[in-house]
C-alpha cells in the first residue's frame, strides 16, 4: 500500500522528523537546515533536504512525506500538494495548530477543508502541536485530539501507515552506539521533542547489561546495571556492579563517581 503522510507546518522541521523516524532514516544534520529546506555550513550551501510541494521518499518508495507550508497561502499549497497525490493512495495529514505568525493561517479551517476533500478519497487527519495547551478542542465538525510532537505522536503516526519499527531485538552480536549532544529541541513536559536524559539511555541498554528486574535474563557474561543516584532531584548514570572491575576497589569507586558526575567520556 502506498502511503503520502503530508506536514501542513510553518517549518519544515517536523517533516523531516516524520520522515527520519517513519522511515527509519538516519537524519544526521537536520537540526542546521533552515525554513526554505536548505541546509547552511558557513558561506557552503549544500543540498536541499526537502521542498515545498516536493516528496522525499522511503527507501523502498512505499511511503512520501510531503510539506507544505502553513501560512496566508496554505489551501493553495496544500491542495497542489494533494492534486499530486493518485487519488486510490492513502493519505495522512498533519495539521500544525500554530501557523507562520501573522498569517491568516487557521488550524481549525485547514481541517475542515481536508474533510471535505476526505468524502471523495481516502484521507486521515491528525491535530500536532509543539505548544499544546489543551488535549482536545471541540470544533464544527466535532472534537479533535491535539498531539504533541513526541516520540510518541511520532510512533503513532509510523504504527497508523505500518511502518513502526520491529518490536523484536536481538541478543547476540549487538553494538551499542550512543549518541549524545544532538541539540534536537529542548525537551518540555509537553511537546518539543527534546532528547532522553543520558542515564535513562545507558539503563536502557541490552545485552551483555541488564537491570535487577531482568533477572531471569541473566547469565554469567551479564553485567547487571545498578541504578544511579539521585543528586539535587537528578538521577545519574547508573553504575555497573559485575564486569571485569567487579573485584577492582579503586577502579569500581571512579566509575562511581563518574556515574554520579555524568562524566560521560570518561565513564
Amino acid at each position: 500500500m502506498q502511503w503520502n503522510i503530508v506536514v501542513l507546518d510553518d517549518r519544515n522541521r517536523f517533516a523531516l522528523h516524520v520522515w527520519r523516524y517513519v522511515s527509519h532514516s538516519l537524519g544526521f544534520g537536520i537540526g542546521d537546515v533552515e525554513r526554505n529546506g536548505i541546509l547552511r555550513r558557513g558561506r557552503r550551501v549544500s543540498e536541499t533536504w526537502i521542498e515545498e510541494g516536493e516528496p522525499i521518499r522511503s527507501d523502498e518508495d512505499r511511503l512520501r512525506i510531503w510539506w507544505s507550508r502553513a501560512d496566508g497561502g496554505w489551501r493553495k499549497g496544500l491542495d497542489a500538494v494533494l492534486t499530486k497525490i493518485d487519488r486510490r493512495e492513502e493519505v495522512l495529514v498533519l495539521v500544525d495548530v500554530h501557523g507562520e505568525v501573522g498569517s491568516s493561517y487557521d488550524w481549525q479551517e485547514a481541517c475542515r477543508h481536508l474533510e471535505s476533500k476526505g468524502k471523495v478519497r481516502p484521507l486521515k487527519i491528525l491535530v500536532v502541536s509543539a505548544y499544546t495547551s489543551a488535549d482536545s478542542v471541540g470544533t464544527a465538525g466535532g472534537v479533535r485530539e491535539i498531539l504533541p510532537k513526541s516520540r510518541e505522536t511520532l510512533h503513532r503516526v509510523a504504527d497508523l501507515v505500518g511502518h513502526a519499527a520491529s518490536a523484536s531485538v536481538p541478543t547476540e552480536n549487538v553494538l551499542h552506539v550512543l549518541v549524545t549532544g544532538a541539540g534536537f529541541e529542548i525537551r518540555g513536559e509537553r511537546g518539543g521533542f527534546g532528547m532522553p536524559l543520558t542515564a535513562e539511555l545507558l539503563e536502557e541498554m541490552g545485552p551483555p547489561f541488564c537491570r535487577r528486574g531482568q533477572r531471569a535474563q541473566k547469565n554469567e557474561t551479564s553485567i547487571l546495571l545498578r541504578r544511579g543516584d539521585v543528586i539535587h532531584g537528578r538521577r545519574r548514570f547508573p553504575v555497573p556492579e559485575s564486569g571485569s572491575w567487579k573485584d577492582d576497589v579503586a577502579l569500581r569507586r571512579a566509575i562511581e563517581d563518574l556515574a554520579a558526575g555524568e562524566d560521560l567520556d570518561s565513564y
